[in-house]
């Protein structure tokens, strides 16, 4: 993959780009007729929200076709897009989930379906972030080991787990808007300014 002037802006998938949380709520609706309110869990972990669902979150996620069958959030494709328009290189950097065997799988060939094959191919799918160079990394996460000595810096993708980051100065996106694409890539050209200075 030739990479471009500009950089690497590495963007997470579960939470981040697609709807992780969404689709295990509907999924305790459909199968067990639970009902929760996903979008208030405070945790990072929806299973620490919702302890009393914790065996069917697991059963849910570790299903066969559950990454595969993720639904991108609005306008997340299309965001893609404009930023590698805009000069830069979108790797997708995403944390496997070790209870789910073919999750790697799973995430490729949801990438492949929604972006390409050379997307696809080319995603980053790793426990270890901070080992991969990139100028930006959007990820919900509020705490990923050992950023602190990453190369790149984080962009919260807002959620309310990761609030308190954002209060306390966090960079932020709250969606994949067009507003948001053009703050995401005036803190990409700020980056690069710093690193040039």
């Amino acid at each position: 993959m030739a990479e471009s002037k500009k950089g690497v802006i590495l963007i997470d998938m579960d939470g981040t780009g697609y709807d992780f949380d969404g689709a295990i709520a509907r999924k305790l609706g459909q199968d067990y007729g639970i009902g929760i309110d996903h979008r208030s869990a405070e945790t990072f972990y929806l299973r620490d929200s919702f302890p009393g669902y914790a065996a069917q979150i697991a059963e849910i996620h570790n299903g066969p076709d559950f990454f595969y069958e993720l639904d991108p959030y609005p306008g997340f494709v299309s965001a893609v897009r404009k930023v590698q328009a805009a000069g830069y290189v979108v790797r997708f950097c995403s944390s496997p989930l070790p209870s789910n065997p073919s999750c790697e799988q799973q995430k490729r060939s949801a990438l492949e379906r929604d972006f390409g094959a050379e997307m696809a191919e080319n995603a980053i799918i790793d426990r270890n972030k901070s080992v991969h160079d990139g100028l930006l990394l959007v990820d919900d996460k509020p705490e990923i080991p050992d950023a602190e000595s990453a190369s790149w810096t984080q962009i919260y993708y807002a959620r309310p787990c990761n609030y308190y980051k954002i209060k306390a100065g966090g960079l932020a996106i709250e969606d994949w808007s067009d507003v948001s694409v053009e703050q995401l890539l005036h803190m990409a050209d700020k980056r690069l300014e710093e690193l040039a200075a």
